[in-house]
């Protein structure tokens, strides 16, 4: 039941590379950002209290809360979004996928019961070399430095942020920890708008606002749920390395949706990042 949990987080979070792609075409990224965070916080919030969901008391690890938020909902957001306009895409996707072994350095670290061993590093490793393979032949290095930074500082937030509610949070209801949170992360994302977009210029259209409540619902809730739900089971480099999955299938949802062609090292790739998540994976779990 967990995998098939597992496999379901990576279809969405998967999908959620294409939907963005679809919105950025409606409006600037950290508009974008903005909407889709404001939109998941208030249509789940009401949901739970529709349900009478009770979201647990915060006041003793309020601070937790602030600090983890602002540095998944915000800061990594902010970082990821500003750094994408600034170089290539592949090379984003190549950055990005960093982020399982900054958690791996973070978790041995500040989890001890995560200590990196021989197997894992050489997993994480073999993975993120699939991941460099999978874009292989459409990697460009034009861009900015900044952008890169950012996009490496933006991985490694929220490698920080996934070992910190590892460590610090798990015992919350990941409903609780995915929706309460989201406040936090817009104490970023409002004034990188205000800087950087105002005014703000967009055309919403149907696609446009079908992406913005897709990654509002399935992307920013749902993936989100099970991202902590995962979490609290597995552990913490194991539960990052979905990230080195979802370019797979966001490739093959470009291949069907958008009519993109695969890289010629698609399948090459794809193959040692699935070793790369099986070596770290399947070991014995926490159920913490």
């Amino acid at each position: 039941m967990r995998w098939l949990i597992y496999i379901l987080g990576v279809l969405i979070f998967g999908s959620t590379w294409v939907a963005m792609k679809i919105g950025l075409q409606a409006m600037p990224p950290f508009a974008a950002a903005v909407a889709r965070s404001i939109l998941t916080f208030v249509v789940f919030f009401v949901a739970f209290r529709l349900w009478r969901f009770r979201f647990p008391p915060i006041k003793n690890i309020r601070r937790d809360f602030l600090l983890t938020g602002l540095m998944l909902y915000g800061v990594s957001f902010a970082l990821l979004y500003w750094g994408q306009e600034r170089i290539d895409s592949s090379m984003s996707a190549i950055l990005y996928a960093t982020m399982p072994l900054f958690t791996g350095i973070f978790a041995h670290f500040m989890v001890p019961a995560e200590r990196l061993t021989l197997r894992v590093i050489f997993g994480l490793l073999i993975g993120f070399v699939g991941a460099i393979l999978l874009f292989a032949g459409k990697l460009s290095l034009s861009g900015t430095i900044s952008g890169m930074l950012a996009m490496v500082l933006s991985s490694c937030s929220c490698a920080w942020a996934t070992v910190k509610t590892k460590r610090d949070l798990h015992l919350i209801d990941p409903s609780a920890l995915a929706i309460l949170m989201l406040p936090a992360g817009l104490i970023v994302l409002l004034p990188c708008l205000a800087i950087f977009e105002t005014p703000v210029r967009f055309w919403i259209d149907a696609k446009g606002a079908g992406s913005v409540i897709y990654l509002a619902i399935f992307g920013g809730g749902i993936a989100f749920i099970i991202w902590f739900y995962l979490l609290k089971r597995l552990s913490a480099v194991a539960a990052s390395m979905m990230t080195l999955l979802e370019p797979l299938v966001a490739s093959f949802l470009a291949y069907l949706i958008l009519s993109e062609s695969f890289d010629k090292y698609f399948f090459l790739g794809g193959t040692m990042i699935l070793v790369g998540v099986l070596t770290v994976t399947v070991q014995k779990r926490q159920t913490a």
